[in-house]
């Protein structure tokens, strides 16, 4: 009896073994087996793309429309791509790129969902996806929902479909970019070896330096210095402290008069205009402002770039205008010859604002400073450093001390 009832139990066990192996394979025959939801596209024959999505968090959000349009290509460089809407612009060119790059190699691995109740959980709603739409001239040649990206994959619906799809790759950062993310943010691109002179100028002062560009490694030299004189240094006594007091240095050298000005750079340091200069060619904006408000360009503690690309007469000038607003930790900033209002981080815009030390050599540490930090391992704070100090004087003055008593018996 025992062994009918075992014998039963491996019957029906493999049966059920059965039914489930042979529904999984009909499952993953009807998944992987429908014909791909997406044709595959021909990028050389792209021309325009639509893109639909969410920006922004919380109350900020909101919807964006992106257009973008390709450009007619010249010889054998690759075609340009132009942002006709929200704002007719220039495109952020490797935005585009990968965003074209990405149409092209679209790839449907298998259905992740065929029923309407997932839609909001895979954000393939209208309202959470980022609705994409594909042109080759007049003929749209993809129409497509992209939602969620998770394990590397990403969901995609058609916008008449209730079936999820699941694509390969993380799709949705490539997608769906901010509007300031699709724009072009270089300022300035130039080769920084090509920059023959430069001139900073705000409330401290004007700066002017230049260089023969025709020289490989030539360097800065100063053109012109019209500034306010910088402010005495401190200067240390004997044991390392701050002397406010007259001295014999002192003395030698007077602090300078209040608005005092100087026509040249003592200990001047080349490699810091290099600097600024490095910075300048390449110059990007963090963000864009549609203006409004007064910037504070025409304000006094307003910074003035000007620079010039080439040499001699056929060098051609360029004009960088730095506002003294603050707009959410940026500072707006223009070029001369163009309307957009551009937002430079602060720590960027401080990069221009200047002085006489900025373009200084620094000072070696003094030698009782540099041997007591270099007794503790290099850079120390101050109040430790100012301890060694002191406490390496009273060691130099018991060695004295002890050398007399000994010399005396």
């Amino acid at each position: 009896m025992n062994r009918l009832l075992i014998a039963a139990l491996v019957v029906i066990a493999l049966v059920v073994a059965i039914y489930f192996v042979t529904r999984s394979e009909e499952t993953v025959t009807s998944s992987t087996d429908r014909p791909s939801p997406l044709a595959k596209i021909d990028t050389g024959t792209v021309t325009k793309v639509v893109i639909d999505s969410q920006e922004g968090k919380g109350d900020d959000r909101h919807k964006q429309h992106i257009v973008l349009i390709r450009g007619e290509a010249e010889g054998d460089a690759e075609p340009t791509w132009s942002l006709e809407e929200p704002v007719k612009t220039d495109a952020n060119q490797a935005a585009a790129k990968t965003l074209i790059e990405k149409i092209g190699s679209l790839e449907v691995i298998d259905v992740a969902s065929d029923m309407p109740t997932s839609h909001e959980d895979l954000e393939v709603t209208d309202d959470a996806g980022i609705k994409v739409q594909v042109y080759a001239g007049s003929d749209r040649v993809a129409h497509f929902i992209l939602g969620k990206s998770t394990a590397g994959h990403s969901m995609m619906r058609l916008p008449d479909q209730d079936i999820v799809y699941r694509l390969q790759g993380s799709l949705r950062y490539v997608f769906g970019r901010r509007t300031a993310d699709w724009r072009d943010k270089q300022i300035f691109d130039f080769d920084r070896e090509q920059i023959s002179h430069i001139e900073l100028r705000d409330e401290n002062g004007t700066f002017a330096f230049a260089r023969d560009t025709s020289k490989n490694d030539a360097e800065w030299t100063i053109e012109a210095i019209d500034a306010l004189a910088p402010p005495p240094e401190e200067e240390e006594d004997e044991e390392g402290e701050a002397d406010a007091g007259p001295s014999k240095a002192k003395a030698a050298k007077q602090p300078p008069e209040p608005g005092a000005r100087v026509k040249t750079i003592e200990n001047f340091d080349q490699a810091k205009v290099q600097s600024i200069v490095t910075t300048l060619a390449r110059l990007r904006t963090s963000d864009f402002s549609e203006g409004g408000d007064d910037l504070g360009f025409d304000d006094d503690g307003s910074t003035r770039v000007t620079f010039k690309v080439g040499r001699g007469e056929s060098a051609k000038a360029y004009v960088l205008l730095i506002g003294t607003k603050n707009i959410e930790r940026n500072v707006a900033a223009r070029r001369d010859d163009r309307d957009q209002i551009y937002l430079l981080t602060e720590h960027m815009a401080k990069r221009f604002k200047v002085d006489v030390t900025s373009f200084q050599k620094r000072e070696p540490r003094p030698a009782k400073a540099a041997e007591a930090g270099d007794a503790l391992g290099g850079d120390v704070p101050p109040d430790i450093l100012k301890a060694a100090q002191q406490e390496m004087q009273r060691q130099k003055m018991l060695e004295q001390l002890m050398k007399q008593a000994g010399q005396g018996e």
